[in-house]
């Protein structure tokens, strides 16, 4: 019999191996204890090695976790301006680059609905107008200033952040402006659409959605997020029927069910509900296996 014969061929204890049993017919109760002992050690290295480096992968504290409903989750950060709730639908935030000659403009955050419509290509243009006692930051979507887009009021002229509010139905819905102490009305700015720095509720027909929040998330704190595997969503009303979701039309952060075959709404995919959805705690919960980026990425 070759070795390869050997090694192959089923034995009915490990006793039967030829080379082990030639060795153990001469050893004593000590060496075979000894022997048993390494393979327990053995056993125990192996078992504790891969509970640390699983622990490494999916750990709290770290970038990724395995979460208890069967899905995988990441950290992000919450940009919204409120807390995000277990179960909503996010998309990626991207932060604004300000570029401003006199230093009055600090920043620009939570800017939310900025999108082709009422930007310069990614881009917001400041100013400010003496309304007297008060400054009026106003935002722009062109460089001259002529198409107000947002506007909001610096109180007392105190500088500080200064929430703008959506002007002429722009869809620029929220928006802030950090101002320095009395700035002159003289100063401009602008802003350009950065680099990713956390996420927001996903809005209406949104067709980025990158993840659903697995528990709540204070505004500017880091949370999780979970982006593969199964999850509970929100939908925004009583789901009867399994089928594919998509970000809701009516509600920001939520899902509505697609019935019918439609290549627009598509793009909207967030994932596949495999059961109804149904009442729990604040809101309609219901599982949903994510098949998220599926229509817009690689």
């Amino acid at each position: 019999m070759s070795s390869l014969d050997e090694i192959l061929t089923p034995v009915s204890a490990w006793t039967d191996v030829p080379r082990i049993q030639r060795d153990i017919d001469t050893w004593t109760a000590a060496q075979r204890d000894a022997f048993l002992q390494m393979l327990l050690n053995r056993t125990e290295y192996a078992k504790d090695k891969a509970a640390a480096d699983l622990l490494a992968l999916v750990g709290d504290g770290t970038w990724a976790k395995i979460t208890s409903d069967g899905g995988l989750a990441v950290t992000c950060t919450n940009r919204s301006g409120a807390k995000i709730e277990a179960g909503f639908v996010v998309e990626p935030y991207r932060g604004w680059d300000v570029t401003d000659a006199t230093g009055d403009f600090l920043a620009v955050d939570s800017v939310i609905g900025a999108d082709t419509t009422n930007t310069d290509a990614g881009i917001l243009y400041f100013k400010v107008v003496d309304a007297g006692a008060d400054n009026t930051i106003e935002a722009y979507s062109d460089d001259a200033r002529t198409t107000k887009v947002a506007s909001g009021t610096d109180v007392g002229k105190a500088g500080g952040v200064v929430a703008l509010a959506e002007f002429g139905g722009s869809g620029l819905t929220s928006l802030n402006v950090t101002v320095d102490v009395g700035v002159s009305p003289s100063a401009t700015a602008y802003a350009t659409f950065g680099s990713l720095s956390g996420v927001v509720l996903a809005t209406t027909s949104s067709i980025v959605p990158c993840g659903v929040v697995y528990e709540d998330i204070e505004d500017g704190a880091s949370g999780w997020m979970t982006i593969h595997g199964k999850t509970m969503v929100r939908f925004t009303t009583d789901n009867p029927f399994n089928g594919y979701l998509i970000t809701s039309a009516t509600v920001a952060g939520k899902v509505d069910v697609l019935f019918d075959l439609d290549a627009t709404k598509v793009q909207r995919a967030v994932g596949y509900c495999p059961g109804r959805g149904h009442v729990a705690g604040p809101g309609i919960y219901g599982a949903c296996i994510l098949t998220l980026g599926r229509t817009w990425g690689v």
